[in-house]
């Protein structure tokens, strides 16, 4: 084994948990704005089936 085979690993496991954090917050905040969108979206359409109704 090579001398700085345990510090290699150790550095690719930081990266990779760092990766998968970054994805896991990405995808929060993409679920966030989608949900909002959607919010938005409900919200006029009920604005504009009130505005229909007499």
């Amino acid at each position: 084994m090579h001398p700085l085979q345990p510090a290699v690993d150790q550095t690719i496991v930081i990266i990779c948990v760092a990766i998968a954090v970054a994805v896991v917050v990405a995808l929060r905040d993409a679920n966030d704005q989608l949900d909002q969108i959607l919010l938005e979206e409900l919200t006029d359409r009920n604005e504009s089936e009130d505005q229909i109704d007499p």
